[in-house]
């Protein structure tokens, strides 16, 4: 499903990686480990005011990346439409 959606969405399978184990444990790592100026993050958020601004996972890596993090909110249907292709 990776590979699909990047293609689908124009990325290069050179610049995807999938990673197994825990986010907020391995994304700092990655970071570091490949120098990056900035990290985006798709937020789906559904339970409580402050999971609904940010998402879980990306409150649980926002203090521990070495570089600035762009949030965004993905639309409510973002997981239906990514599972589909």
């Amino acid at each position: 499903m990776q590979l699909a959606l990047a293609a689908a969405n124009g990325i290069d399978a050179d610049h995807t990686h999938q990673l197994p184990g825990s986010t907020r444990d391995l994304l700092p790592t990655f970071v570091r480990t490949h120098g990056a100026d900035v990290v985006v993050m798709g937020a789906l958020a559904r339970w409580g005011l402050r999971r609904m601004i940010i998402g879980s996972t990306a409150e649980k890596v926002l203090d521990h990346l070495p570089c600035d993090i762009l949030i965004v909110r993905l639309p409510d249907n973002a997981v239906a439409q990514a599972v589909a292709i």
